[in-house]
């Protein structure tokens, strides 16, 4: 991928004009992917899109294109207390960004206002910072943005956000959940885990440690189906999508430590390595049971199936049962 002024700058004084009609057409023209392939961008150059999307029907509802050589990095929805009822749709973008070496160009954060009852994004303004936006969240009618290294507050502006105040000791990679730790008031149990890195100049305690063996790109509470309770959903650099629930009762707890316990020592992993050395890789586990390995008792044969539920005073149906309850209670 060419950027614009690239193009331009390759031909002549006297054609340049000419070039960068001709750069425009081509940047703008949309060529089928099933036909042509998908683009390929070449080093240091990027295309980025922001796309609203109906998830029932998944038909898209908006879409904007950033400029060339863009990189969206961070996304958050959210109100500001001087913005009344609207909702507001902040991007954090990255501007002639390369890897390795890393060097960057600077950046923008991107204001949108959803209008049309929520299916359309008004572009409002976009704020320039000096590093990459990593990470955008919500926080009592402002916004806490991770810029860099950088942790600042920003408030709804006229013609830019206006920055309040800013942390320049804070160290993080992303607000939104990316590393190993995370805290919580409860047990938890979790589907394929979530490594979440938080660090900040006050001690905190650890609550529970879990090592998931990817890269969390993000960490949303919500709920995923009417009436249900909230759970904590992410997704993965390699495309999975995970949902930790915490327990309601210390029975249910109980129930799920003791069926992991035996799971791990009737149904270990293919590959041979020891499940709790995996999900202790760089510290002990604490808190947190693996729903994936519970999971996998009902893909055990009758015979195994008999002997852990003996083990836990239940049968195998009741056992099938609790499993598809907790499942239920919160996401399908």
């Amino acid at each position: 991928i060419f950027s614009r002024s690239e193009m331009v700058e390759a031909a002549g004084e006297d054609e340049r004009e000419l070039a960068a009609e001709m750069a425009a057409a081509f940047l703008n023209e949309n060529l089928p992917e099933a036909i042509f392939g998908a683009p390929k961008a070449g080093s240091g150059q990027w295309a980025s899109l922001v796309r609203m999307i109906n998830p029932i029907q998944g038909n898209t509802l908006d879409l904007v294109q950033l400029e060339q050589n863009e990189a969206a990095f961070s996304v958050a929805v959210c109100r500001f207390s001087n913005g009344g009822d609207d909702w507001y749709v902040l991007v954090g973008v990255a501007r002639d960004m390369i890897l390795n070496p890393r060097s960057v160009g600077g950046g923008y954060i991107y204001t949108y206002r959803l209008v049309g009852g929520g299916d359309k994004l008004e572009f409002l303004h976009k704020t320039p910072v000096e590093d990459v936006p990593l990470a955008i969240a919500p926080f009592q009618g402002r916004v806490l943005v991770g810029v860099g290294k950088l942790l600042r507050i920003y408030d709804l502006g006229k013609k830019k956000l206006l920055r309040k105040c800013e942390n320049k000791l804070i160290m993080f990679s992303n607000l939104s959940g990316t590393g190993t730790k995370t805290a919580f008031s409860s047990p938890i149990l979790i589907h394929t885990c979530c490594p979440f890195f938080l660090l900040c100049q006050l001690q905190a305690e650890v609550i529970i440690n879990y090592h998931i063996g990817e890269t969390v790109l993000s960490l949303q509470k919500t709920t995923l189906i009417p009436g249900g309770s909230e759970s904590l959903v992410y997704t993965t650099l390699s495309g999975g999508i995970g949902i930790l629930v915490p327990f309601t009762s210390h029975e249910d707890h109980d129930f799920f430590q003791h069926l992991e316990m035996h799971m791990r020592s009737e149904f270990p992993p293919l590959c041979g390595r020891d499940h709790l050395s995996f999900r202790s890789y760089y510290f002990p586990v604490k808190n947190v049971i693996d729903g994936d390995l519970c999971e996998q008792f009902n893909s055990m044969d009758p015979h195994k199936q008999k002997s852990v539920s003996e083990e836990l005073d239940r049968t195998p149906p009741e056992v099938s049962k609790k499993l598809e309850d907790i499942r239920t209670r919160y996401a399908f």
